[in-house]
C-alpha cells in the first residue's frame, strides 16, 4: 500500500514533468479539468501555473491569471493551506474583472475574493473595468448579472463606469459599499 507521503511525491513528480509541456493558453480546460477530478492535486497545478508560467520577473500574464481563476473555481475540495498560500499569492496582485470577462470568470474571481475576506487574507487591488450596472450598500452588480459582495480585507478599489449609467442611487449606494470594506485604504 502507498504511503501519503509517496503519493504526494508521485503526484508533484508527475506535475513537474507533465505540466512544462501543456501550455495554459491552449490547453486550460485539462487543467481545469484536472483541478475539478482530483482536487488533492489542485494545489500544486495553482503553484505551478503561478510560479513557473512567466517569462522572467514581474507581473502573471492575464491568461495565466485568468486560468489560474478558472482552475480556482472547478476545485471544490477543502480550502485548506495549500489553496490558502495560492489564494494569498494571487491576491497580492492588482486583480482586473472587465466587463468583457466571460461570466465564469467573473464568477471565479468573486468567488476567489469572498474565500480572501472570509479567511482574513488581504486583497492588494481590486480593479472593475466598465462593468459595475448596479450598487446596493453591500453588493455591486455586474454587466453578467455576477455580484460581488463587500470585500472586507480589501485595500485598493478602482471602478470605472465610462458609459455613465448609474443613477445617483447608485452613486450612494457604491459609498455605501465602500464604507462596508473595513479595511479599505483608497477607492477611485
Amino acid at each position: 500500500m502507498v504511503s501519503e507521503l509517496q503519493q504526494s511525491d508521485d503526484q508533484q513528480r508527475f506535475i513537474n514533468e507533465s505540466l512544462p509541456f501543456i501550455s495554459p493558453a491552449d490547453l486550460h480546460y485539462v487543467l481545469r479539468f484536472s483541478c475539478g477530478l482530483y482536487p488533492p492535486c489542485s494545489h500544486l497545478i495553482l503553484r505551478y501555473l503561478l510560479n513557473k508560467c512567466h517569462p522572467g520577473e514581474g507581473s502573471l500574464p492575464d491568461y495565466i491569471m485568468n486560468c489560474i481563476f478558472l482552475c480556482f473555481v472547478e476545485y471544490y475540495g477543502d480550502v485548506g493551506t495549500e489553496i490558502l498560500d495560492v489564494v494569498s499569492a494571487v491576491c497580492k496582485r492588482h486583480i482586473t474583472i472587465r466587463s468583457d470577462d466571460s461570466r465564469l470568470l467573473q464568477h471565479a474571481k468573486v468567488s476567489m475574493f469572498k474565500i480572501a475576506s472570509d479567511c482574513g487574507i488581504t486583497v492588494e487591488r481590486i480593479f472593475l473595468e466598465d462593468l459595475v450596472v448596479s450598487a446596493a450598500k453591500d453588493t455591486l452588480r455586474f454587466n453578467s448579472d455576477v455580484t460581488m459582495g463587500a470585500i472586507d480585507t480589501v485595500r485598493v478599489i478602482e471602478i470605472s463606469r465610462w458609459d455613465q449609467t448609474l443613477k445617483d442611487e447608485d452613486y450612494h449606494n457604491l459609498l455605501k459599499f465602500i464604507a462596508n470594506s473595513t479595511h479599505l485604504e483608497k477607492a477611485w
